[in-house]
């Protein structure tokens, strides 16, 4: 089965997520299957990579995305990955990629001796809280190139969905 997921170009305040450049130059490093979509061939993701990478900062990969909990995919089923543009234009700029998973995370308020912070808490059999460097890596991986930017997108507590297209687990 196939399923779709909208990836946004740009945060609410307008600045650009790079999260549809994060998610194709991963799949380009890891062994890429199948074709990238003739309808972006020249679009300016590509050039971004190109760019980005000719000069010697190639982009980090993202290989995972937050999803809404009612997002329903099994390991198995193809991801469609659609760029969503302010003005609401869609289109695919990546091959189909295999769901290797989706798994229930929560993103919590907690309070440490340095006082109140926002994380990521996996729901899967037992609750595992990504603390550190793990914390890090997580937003690394999830597109967010800080602490600060994680927190612009998500300020308040929620439970979410995380749709795995790689082997990698936290």
């Amino acid at each position: 089965m196939k399923r779709q997921i909208q990836i946004p170009t740009h945060y609410a305040n307008g600045e650009p997520t790079r999260w549809p450049e994060l998610i194709l130059t991963g799949l380009l490093r890891n062994g890429l299957d199948g074709e990238i979509p003739k309808s972006i061939e020249d679009h300016p993701i590509m050039h971004t990579i190109l760019l980005w990478n000719t000069f010697g900062f190639p982009l980090p990969d993202k290989i995972h995305h937050i999803v809404p909990t009612d997002f329903e995919c099994n390991p198995g089923d193809d991801i469609e990955f659609l760029a969503v543009t302010p003005d609401g234009e869609k289109f695919k700029f990546a091959p189909y990629v295999k769901c290797t998973g989706v798994y229930p995370i929560s993103i919590d308020r907690k309070e440490d001796r340095n006082g109140w912070f926002m994380g990521i808490s996996l729901l899967n059999l037992k609750t595992k809280t990504l603390r550190n460097e793990q914390f890090k890596e997580f937003l690394l991986n999830e597109g967010f190139d800080s602490y600060d930017e994680f927190c612009e997108v998500y300020p308040t507590p929620k439970y979410k969905g995380l749709i795995h297209w790689t082997d990698k687990r936290y």
